[in-house]
């Protein structure tokens, strides 16, 4: 596996109703942020195989690489704030049985933006999907097209997993002790 590869992740995220906070932050990290790093490069890359192959490129395929590389600034700041700032923060609370006592608003805060964020994320693919005729393969197209259909369907599936896997077991749980 080369490192633009994203993980073979499994069909299912585990059942994470009952696990701490601490393991829910590291599953989140260690899997799903790995894994849509590791998505986000791979489709990068195709891109800019298939444009430096193209000429002349195709307004859509243009298009799509300007959607990507601006989600790519979007996303990656998103991942480091939650690694860097609000994860560390929920996990020293919660170390100290602390979230129900703290001050609402330095959580729920950047909680409520990162929540803004994953929806922005929604519209990001949902552009992607018109462009690409939901993500379809093209008869007579080059490989490295259709793999790119591919890896755009599971970045977006990733996405979706995280976005439910933080809302479910993460998000949920911190309001539901802030309140």
């Amino acid at each position: 596996m080369t490192p633009t590869e994203p993980k073979t992740r499994s069909t299912k995220t585990p059942n994470l109703a009952d696990a701490s906070v601490n393991d829910v932050i590291t599953y989140l990290v260690d899997e799903q942020h790995a894994n849509l790093r590791a998505s986000l490069a791979r489709v990068q890359s195709l891109l800019a195989t298939i444009s430096a192959s193209q000429t002349p490129q195709s307004p859509d395929l243009l298009r799509i690489t300007e959607i990507v590389d601006g989600f790519d600034d979007v996303l990656i700041d998103h991942i480091d704030r939650e690694e860097q700032i609000v994860f560390p923060l929920i996990k020293i609370l919660d170390q100290r049985n602390a979230l129900p006592l703290y001050n609402r608003e330095h959580v729920n805060s950047p909680v409520n933006q990162l929540q803004t964020e994953h929806n922005q994320s929604t519209e990001v693919f949902a552009a992607l999907r018109e462009l690409t005729d939901s993500y379809t393969k093209i008869d007579g197209a080059s490989s490295n097209y259709n793999q790119l259909m591919d890896d755009l369907k599971s970045f977006e599936t990733s996405m979706e997993d995280h976005v439910e896997t933080e809302r479910t077991y993460l998000f949920a749980r911190i309001s539901r002790e802030l309140n």
